[in-house]
């Protein structure tokens, strides 16, 4: 087993702050929350994604969400307002706004992808 000395503290952080991006995004709504939750500055944030990640860590939390928001959608059979409630959307526009920008299609389309 390694002790991961090979690899520099920063990844470490990193690795630390996805997870907890993992098990706290539906109480994430900021890359400003997951830096004050994780104890380190936006700018260090910004800093430590651009370099471990092909995405911010905005970018990072929403997929993250719209994976979920997929998962609802698909296995759950939730509509598309029930799944942005859950998210804590403030309005269904805006969660199907995210959602598209995230997969290329809006969410109503995923009931029917898998028939």
């Amino acid at each position: 087993l390694q002790d991961g000395s090979t690899l520099p503290q920063s990844y470490a952080t990193y690795e630390r702050i996805r997870r907890h991006i993992e098990e706290r995004f539906l109480q994430l709504r900021t890359a400003q929350d997951v830096a004050d939750e994780c104890s380190v500055t936006p700018v260090y944030l910004s800093r430590l994604f651009g370099r471990y990640s092909e995405c911010g860590a905005y970018q990072y939390l929403i997929r993250r969400k719209m994976n979920y928001a997929a998962g609802l959608l698909m296995n759950e059979g939730l509509l598309v307002k029930e799944v942005a409630y859950r998210l804590e959307y403030s309005d269904v526009f805006q969660f199907s706004r995210t959602f598209k920008r995230v997969y290329g299609i809006p969410p109503s389309h995923l009931g029917t992808l898998h028939e």
